[in-house]
């Protein structure tokens, strides 16, 4: 059984599951969670699922299973014109975009058990 994972707006939404954690884990309920992915565009994240059964994205600490991994999209900018807060003068700035995960392949994998 795979984890229930979609996007939703620039979130990462993972349903809940109950898995077998396999010899001395045991079975766990995991709640599910959103997870807001515009802080890591543009770059390749892994989504693990710890003893617990909270999920991290952290690559820097030991986790019990990989869940999924993908590569989040830069953001993209669209250029606005108006007045200068500051001189009152006319200016362009770059406005941010909200975050568009809908092309994202999301690569999961089987849960243990």
């Amino acid at each position: 059984m795979k984890a229930k994972i979609n996007v939703k707006g620039p979130k990462l939404v993972i349903g809940g599951f109950t898995f077998s954690g396999g010899e001395g884990v045991g079975a766990a309920k995991v709640t599910g969670k959103s997870i807001d992915l515009t802080p890591y565009a543009g770059r390749h994240v892994r989504v693990w699922l710890d003893q617990d059964g909270r999920f991290s994205l952290d690559p820097h600490t030991d986790h019990f299973w990989q869940l999924a991994e993908f590569d989040v999209p830069d953001r993209a900018y669209k250029e606005v014109t108006g007045k200068d807060i500051e001189t009152g003068e006319d200016a362009t700035r770059m406005e941010p975009m909200p975050l568009d995960l809908s092309a994202m392949e999301i690569r999961a994998w089987t849960l243990p058990g």
